[in-house]
């Protein structure tokens, strides 16, 4: 049996049992200890800080993608926009968590049926189109639309709070019609959590010096700066992405990877401050990939890490590396969020069976140098 078949082999073994084992980085100390299937039809995740709840959004049976919350033992599911009126019939998804764990906050993304976006189209800048952010209680008793872009023909995506939750971080396009996604700048604001909670006036942070795609990723461990993605080098295409560090002071962005031609995206710092981990296309090349796939090559990831100075850059999972035995032949790694403790990571990852988009978290167990 050839290389391949085995480890195409040892995965289905794997999803049936629901743990699949990562081929190791280092023999010695291998920095992922276990993938497996934590829940399946989950997409864009967040973590609370407190470390016992998700949240997450979910494709429905309308075709409609909504927001849930659960017990990180996957208990107390619950689903927070299908019943009010003003979100049931929108796109509400990816979540991130106020440090106190008593608020989220999301995007709405208008006209849903209109855009007809998949889960593939939702891992571009098209998750950006038609959205809003909007602020929702954690029990989903209140809910407050707290920008308002779209109406004006823009478009906002990937919300980020501070880690001392007193500012808001999202990308916001400002110019469409250039570009495949259009052009997009940083918006930094304070957030207040009065009765009706809103956002200070913004500041603008604008890329140099190819004004296209930026997508903020969130705060430095200081929150005096950001890690923010872009195709921000000139003639970089916009299916190629560098993870840059922005600092607020004087706005300037140190270029951490690159990758000219693949995308890098999604960078955090490890809750020890001391790494960042970020998804990329770098590595993953036409062999490895299955050309029956029906994911676009380009847009195939995995998950890294490299050292918070943009050194020792290490590949962490091989979802698309046949010669691994968590292969899928194509998958896309679109999101993830990290435990407070450090050793755990849920990953959002696309990928195609029988010709069926599916989506679904994974759990992917490090070792103990992640721990805080």
């Amino acid at each position: 049996m050839r290389a391949g078949a085995i480890s195409l082999a040892a995965f289905l073994i794997g999803a049936i049992s629901g743990v699949v084992l990562a081929a190791p980085a280092d023999e010695a100390d291998p920095l992922v200890k276990k993938i497996s299937l934590f829940k399946k039809g989950a997409g864009r995740v967040a973590w609370s800080a407190q470390g016992d709840w998700l949240a997450f959004d979910k494709e429905g049976s309308s075709g409609h993608y909504q927001l849930w919350t659960m017990k990180r033992d996957g208990t107390f599911e619950r689903c927070l926009t299908c019943d009010p009126f003003d979100l049931r019939k929108k796109n509400s998804f990816n979540p991130t968590w106020h440090p106190s764990g008593d608020y989220l906050v999301f995007q709405v993304q208008n006209l849903p049926g209109r855009l007809a976006l998949d889960p593939i189209d939702l891992a571009t800048g098209n998750r950006g189109l038609h959205s809003d952010l909007w602020l929702m209680t954690k029990d989903g008793k209140s809910w407050w639309q707290i920008t308002r872009s779209a109406e004006q023909g823009g478009a906002v995506l990937d919300p980020h709070f501070s880690h001392e939750g007193n500012q808001l971080l999202w990308s916001e396009r400002v110019r469409s019609r250039i570009g495949r996604w259009g052009r997009w700048v940083l918006r930094v604001a304070e957030i207040k959590l009065r009765r009706v909670p809103r956002l200070g006036k913004p500041r603008t942070f604008n890329p140099r010096p190819q004004h296209l795609f930026m997508s903020g990723s969130g705060f430095t461990p200081d929150d005096q700066g950001a890690l923010v993605a872009g195709n921000l080098e000139p003639g970089q295409g916009e299916n190629g992405m560098d993870v840059y560090r922005l600092g607020f002071e004087r706005g300037s962005f140190e270029r951490l990877s690159h990758t000219q031609r693949a995308w890098d995206e999604k960078a955090h710092y490890t809750v020890k401050g001391d790494r960042i981990l970020w998804i990329s296309a770098n590595e993953i090349t036409l062999k490895d990939a299955d050309e029956n796939s029906d994911l676009p090559f380009e847009q195939l990831r995995d998950l890294w890490v490299m050292d918070a100075d943009g050194d020792n850059k290490q590949r962490l999972t091989r979802f698309n590396d046949d010669s691994a035995p968590e292969s899928m032949r194509a998958a896309i790694v679109d999101d993830f969020a990290q435990s407070p403790g450090g050793d755990e990571i849920l990953a959002h990852v696309i990928w195609s069976t029988s010709g069926q988009i599916q989506e679904g978290l994974y759990l992917i167990e490090l070792n103990e140098s992640f721990r805080r």
